[in-house]
């Protein structure tokens, strides 16, 4: 649990995950920084933008890939609930 100094309230994260390809790289001279590039970078920015406070929203392709996991004795690797259709620019 992360608690800002300011008010000292629970930070609400929102987080969204996408799998595909992407390019990275040092970007500047004078600061520089480490920067992912591609349509995956993209979409998983979309999925963390319109995601529900204190969730994970993944995408339909990540779902697919993750559901590809066996599944243990105790139950699923992972657990999912849908959120039906979320528009996204």
């Amino acid at each position: 649990l992360v608690k800002p100094p300011a008010d000292g309230k629970p930070l609400q994260l929102r987080i969204g995950i996408h799998t595909g390809h992407c390019m990275g790289g040092v970007v500047g001279t004078l600061t520089p920084h480490y920067c992912l590039f591609g349509d995956m970078v993209n979409t998983t920015s979309r999925h963390e933008s319109t995601g529900a406070a204190g969730k994970i929203q993944c995408s339909k392709d990540l779902y697919e890939h993750l559901a590809e996991f066996p599944a243990e004795s105790q139950g699923p690797l992972y657990k999912f609930t849908p959120r039906g259709y979320v528009e996204m620019k």
